[in-house]
């Protein structure tokens, strides 16, 4: 498991939604998202919020 792969930074994420969207549902793990190196938001799938 290599946990680089849930940190994408916000330009990332602007680009690659879909593969993100995807990327959580399929591992049900949460994706942080950074600005300027710091988190900024976590990404999580609804079953997970719930």
């Amino acid at each position: 498991m290599n946990i680089s792969t849930n940190i994408r930074s916000i330009i990332y994420l602007k680009s690659n939604t879909n593969d993100i969207i995807g990327q959580i549902y399929e591992t049900r793990r949460p994706v942080v998202i950074t600005q300027t190196d710091e988190p900024k938001a976590i990404f999580i799938d609804p079953q997970s919020y719930q």
